[in-house]
């Protein structure tokens, strides 16, 4: 909401090279990190920032991408994350291109996930 009490649709951002992916304070993997390396021709940033955040800059528009390839969040660690980066444009989806199913009898996110501004830059399997 702006100043003068108005509604502002987040948006995220259209780019797909120069990215700034946003990293994990606690739970970085070496896959990770490998996952980047791989990529570093398109990520020109990295930040460090809490978990809930990651979702809701990229929904904004500040970044572009973050992953988490750990098993260690639960469906109610992501859900209002994820639906507030798909109302901005963007996604969250598993290593292997599918979205999440919630109510499920297991919680964990098993797989890992990828947050994203646009598909080009869903860098899994690549």
């Amino acid at each position: 909401m702006d100043s003068f009490g108005n509604l502002t649709r987040l948006s995220v951002s259209d780019k797909t090279t120069d990215l700034t992916v946003y990293l994990s304070r606690s739970f970085l993997k070496e896959e990770e990190v490998a996952m980047i390396e791989k990529n570093k021709d398109k990520i020109a940033h990295r930040e460090t920032i809490g978990a809930a955040l990651k979702f809701c800059y990229i929904a904004e528009g500040k970044g572009e991408i973050s992953f988490r390839l750990s098993q260690n969040t639960k469906e109610w660690d992501v859900a209002a994350g994820e639906i507030i980066l798909r109302e901005a444009g963007g996604d969250m989806l598993k290593p292997d291109g599918t979205h999440y199913e919630y109510n499920r009898v297991d919680p964990y996110n098993r797989a890992g996930y990828m947050l994203f501004n646009k598909k080009a830059n869903f860098f899994f399997d690549k």
